[in-house]
Protein backbone atom coordinates (compact mmCIF):
# COMPACT_ATOMS: atom_id res chain seq x y z
CA UNK A 1 0.00 0.00 0.00
CA UNK A 2 1.18 3.44 -0.78
CA UNK A 3 0.94 6.15 2.34
CA UNK A 4 0.27 9.34 0.22
CA UNK A 5 -0.89 11.07 3.66
CA UNK A 6 0.75 10.56 6.88
CA UNK A 7 0.30 11.91 10.37
CA UNK A 8 2.52 12.33 12.81
CA UNK A 9 1.33 13.83 16.10
CA UNK A 10 4.00 15.09 17.86
CA UNK A 11 4.33 16.09 21.77
CA UNK A 12 7.79 18.11 21.61
CA UNK A 13 9.98 15.33 23.14
CA UNK A 14 12.84 13.81 21.61
CA UNK A 15 11.27 9.98 21.16
CA UNK A 16 8.06 11.46 19.65
CA UNK A 17 10.27 13.32 17.04
CA UNK A 18 11.38 9.47 16.38
CA UNK A 19 8.31 8.76 14.71
CA UNK A 20 9.32 11.18 11.73
CA UNK A 21 12.19 8.93 11.37
CA UNK A 22 9.73 6.45 10.07
CA UNK A 23 7.47 8.69 8.53
CA UNK A 24 9.57 10.85 6.48
CA UNK A 25 11.01 7.74 4.04
CA UNK A 26 7.41 6.44 3.08
CA UNK A 27 6.16 9.57 2.07
CA UNK A 28 8.83 10.20 0.10
CA UNK A 29 8.58 6.67 -1.56
CA UNK A 30 4.88 7.48 -2.41
CA UNK A 31 5.32 10.53 -3.54
CA UNK A 32 3.31 11.71 -0.28
CA UNK A 33 3.02 14.08 2.38
CA UNK A 34 3.49 14.52 6.04
CA UNK A 35 0.75 16.29 8.34
CA UNK A 36 1.91 16.91 11.25
CA UNK A 37 0.08 18.01 14.37
CA UNK A 38 0.95 19.47 17.83
CA UNK A 39 -2.37 18.90 20.45
CA UNK A 40 -2.30 21.19 23.66
CA UNK A 41 -4.34 19.10 26.30
CA UNK A 42 -6.06 20.84 29.09
CA UNK A 43 -7.70 18.51 30.68
CA UNK A 44 -7.63 18.37 34.39
CA UNK A 45 -4.29 17.61 35.90
CA UNK A 46 -2.00 18.01 32.73
CA UNK A 47 -0.92 21.24 34.48
CA UNK A 48 0.42 19.18 37.14
CA UNK A 49 2.67 17.53 34.70
CA UNK A 50 3.95 20.25 32.84
CA UNK A 51 4.23 22.99 36.20
CA UNK A 52 7.69 21.56 36.62
CA UNK A 53 8.94 22.85 33.48
CA UNK A 54 6.78 25.91 32.99
CA UNK A 55 5.52 29.09 34.95
CA UNK A 56 2.10 27.92 35.83
CA UNK A 57 0.92 31.60 35.93
CA UNK A 58 1.58 31.77 32.13
CA UNK A 59 1.08 28.04 31.44
CA UNK A 60 -1.44 28.21 28.58
CA UNK A 61 0.58 30.47 26.48
CA UNK A 62 4.01 28.46 27.17
CA UNK A 63 2.72 25.26 26.34
CA UNK A 64 1.10 26.65 22.88
CA UNK A 65 4.72 28.50 22.01
CA UNK A 66 6.42 25.23 23.26
CA UNK A 67 4.68 23.06 20.79
CA UNK A 68 4.27 25.41 17.92
CA UNK A 69 7.91 25.79 18.26
CA UNK A 70 8.27 21.63 17.78
CA UNK A 71 5.71 21.44 15.12
CA UNK A 72 7.88 24.51 13.30
CA UNK A 73 11.24 22.17 13.76
CA UNK A 74 9.63 19.31 12.24
CA UNK A 75 8.31 20.75 9.02
CA UNK A 76 11.35 21.85 8.70
CA UNK A 77 13.37 18.63 8.98
CA UNK A 78 10.04 17.03 6.88
CA UNK A 79 10.91 19.98 4.20
CA UNK A 80 14.58 18.99 4.42
CA UNK A 81 13.91 15.56 3.51
CA UNK A 82 12.05 17.00 0.28
CA UNK A 83 8.76 15.78 1.72
CA UNK A 84 6.07 18.14 1.79
CA UNK A 85 4.89 19.30 4.96
CA UNK A 86 1.42 20.69 6.69
CA UNK A 87 1.22 21.50 10.61
CA UNK A 88 -1.40 21.85 12.80
CA UNK A 89 -2.19 22.70 16.21
CA UNK A 90 -5.26 21.81 18.40
CA UNK A 91 -6.61 22.17 21.35
CA UNK A 92 -8.26 19.00 22.77
CA UNK A 93 -7.93 15.61 23.79
CA UNK A 94 -5.39 14.44 22.73
CA UNK A 95 -6.43 10.79 20.95
CA UNK A 96 -9.44 12.55 20.37
CA UNK A 97 -8.15 15.61 18.25
CA UNK A 98 -5.66 13.27 16.68
CA UNK A 99 -8.02 10.82 14.95
CA UNK A 100 -10.51 13.63 13.93
CA UNK A 101 -7.29 14.95 12.64
CA UNK A 102 -6.97 11.85 10.72
CA UNK A 103 -10.22 11.30 9.07
CA UNK A 104 -10.79 15.29 8.21
CA UNK A 105 -7.59 14.86 6.27
CA UNK A 106 -8.02 11.64 4.69
CA UNK A 107 -4.82 10.15 6.07
CA UNK A 108 -3.48 7.11 4.89
CA UNK A 109 -1.45 6.36 8.45
CA UNK A 110 -0.94 7.85 11.39
CA UNK A 111 2.90 7.05 12.46
CA UNK A 112 3.77 8.09 16.04
CA UNK A 113 4.89 6.70 19.52
CA UNK A 114 4.57 5.41 22.54
CA UNK A 115 6.59 6.34 25.49
CA UNK A 116 6.35 2.81 26.66
CA UNK A 117 5.12 3.25 30.23
CA UNK A 118 4.86 0.90 32.58
CA UNK A 119 3.08 -0.11 35.50
CA UNK A 120 1.29 2.93 37.82
CA UNK A 121 2.75 5.21 35.02
CA UNK A 122 0.67 3.43 32.44
CA UNK A 123 -2.23 3.18 34.63
CA UNK A 124 -2.68 6.77 35.80
CA UNK A 125 -1.69 8.41 32.59
CA UNK A 126 -3.60 5.54 30.18
CA UNK A 127 -1.51 5.41 26.46
CA UNK A 128 -2.56 7.98 23.94
CA UNK A 129 -1.48 5.68 21.04
CA UNK A 130 -3.49 2.89 22.75
CA UNK A 131 -6.60 4.85 22.26
CA UNK A 132 -5.79 6.17 19.00
CA UNK A 133 -5.13 2.66 17.64
CA UNK A 134 -9.01 2.24 19.09
CA UNK A 135 -10.27 5.20 16.93
CA UNK A 136 -7.96 5.96 14.22
CA UNK A 137 -9.80 5.44 10.46
CA UNK A 138 -6.66 4.16 9.25
CA UNK A 139 -3.97 1.80 9.96
CA UNK A 140 -1.50 3.45 12.88
CA UNK A 141 2.38 2.47 12.62
CA UNK A 142 3.67 2.48 16.50
CA UNK A 143 7.31 3.35 17.09
CA UNK A 144 8.90 1.88 20.13
CA UNK A 145 11.11 3.57 22.62
CA UNK A 146 14.84 2.36 22.23
CA UNK A 147 15.29 -0.51 24.57
CA UNK A 148 17.92 0.84 26.76
CA UNK A 149 21.17 -1.50 26.77
CA UNK A 150 21.21 -4.71 29.59
CA UNK A 151 24.19 -4.69 31.43
CA UNK A 152 26.21 -8.29 32.09
CA UNK A 153 25.43 -10.12 35.29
Amino acid sequence: MRYKRIVVPLDGSELAERALDEAIPLAREAGGEVVLVGVLDLTAGMYDVYAEAFNPADLRAQLERFLEAALDRAKERVEAAEVPARRFLRVGVPHEEIAALAREENADLLVMTTHGRKGISHLLLGSVTERVIRTAPCPVLVVRPAEEPKEAP
